[in-house]
């Protein structure tokens, strides 16, 4: 097993670290990839998660694209056996109809530069399976959260845990999550099962949940009172339209819902903890 980083991190606790540099087309692969049998790659240039910060087009393509291709094609030159990608539930759009989750075989509706990037990779995958005899499996997740997790997930959590009153209370979205040790465990199956081979793969938790009974779950997990109170959705919209995030509005409100069939029947899995005992778990840790 060896671990592929950009430089080195003296702190982490990584194993047989193989130092590659910067992503993009011009990365050397070979020391990474060399007696290998399986590749799973979760790098990826992501969303700043501000407005005052953008990345180009180019950025996403060069690093998510580009940085991609040139991995799998080193791969499949190397005789790697399965190139697992991780990829997002984001390549399919940023919402779905309540009630009518989206399966694998849903178009794609990328709404972002860093989705678009994610489309563009798995499309030439897909295609460089057609031509290789190295196995493609792809994962595309819903928000992952964990101990540490960035984006909303923090955000959220550290709302909730200041004790802030938050006007939610009349939101009725559903939308799906994913713990990153439920992650962890997909990918790994990923790594043997033969039903993997070629696939594309929808995974989370298995239970999905409105923004408001999300919250709720955290209060749980903090032991602490939270307090939300209902606000007209044309209020909070105005609201958010006048700081310029729009982005937070549709998240809050818009229900985003995953079909995971697939990964449960093709690959005989299911999550190995519930979406209660791992945001137990990780608040327990935050609070630590």
């Amino acid at each position: 097993m060896r671990s592929a980083v950009r430089r080195s991190h003296d702190s982490s606790p990584l194993i047989n670290p193989v130092i590659v540099g910067n992503l993009g087309r011009e990365t050397d692969w070979t020391s990474a990839v060399e007696g290998v049998n399986c590749v799973v790659h979760t790098a990826a240039q992501v969303n700043p998660g501000t407005r005052r910060k953008t990345t180009p087009h180019s950025e996403y393509h060069r690093v998510n694209v580009e940085g991609t291709i040139k991995l799998a094609e080193q791969a499949a030159a190397a005789g790697v056996r399965r190139f697992i990608f991780i990829s997002t539930a984001k390549v399919l759009g940023e919402r779905s109809a309540t009630r009518q989750p989206l399966s694998e075989v849903a178009p794609y509706a990328p709404c972002d530069g860093y989705a678009s990037s994610k489309m563009e990779a798995e499309l030439a995958l897909l295609a460089l399976a057609k031509h290789t005899s190295m196995e493609v499996v792809i994962v595309r997740p819903p928000m992952v959260y964990g101990l540490n997790a960035a984006g909303n997930f923090s955000a959220l959590t550290k709302l909730l845990d200041r004790g802030i009153p938050l006007p939610i209370a009349g939101i009725k979205n559903l939308r799906s999550f994913l713990s990153i040790d439920n992650l962890v465990d997909f990918i790994w199956k990923c790594t043997w099962h033969p039903a993997a081979a070629n696939q594309i793969f929808h995974v989370c938790d298995g239970k999905d949940l409105a923004t408001p009974d999300l919250v709720r779950a955290i209060e749980r997990s903090l032991k602490r009172p939270v307090y939300l109170f209902h606000c007209p959705e044309p209020v909070l919209r105005w609201g958010f339209k006048l700081l310029g995030r729009m982005d937070i509005h549709q998240r809050l409100y818009d229900s985003f819902q995953l079909d995971a069939v697939k990964a449960k029947n093709a690959m005989q899995w299911s999550p190995v903890v519930s979406l209660e005992e791992a945001l137990l778990q990780v608040t327990q840790e935050h609070k630590n």
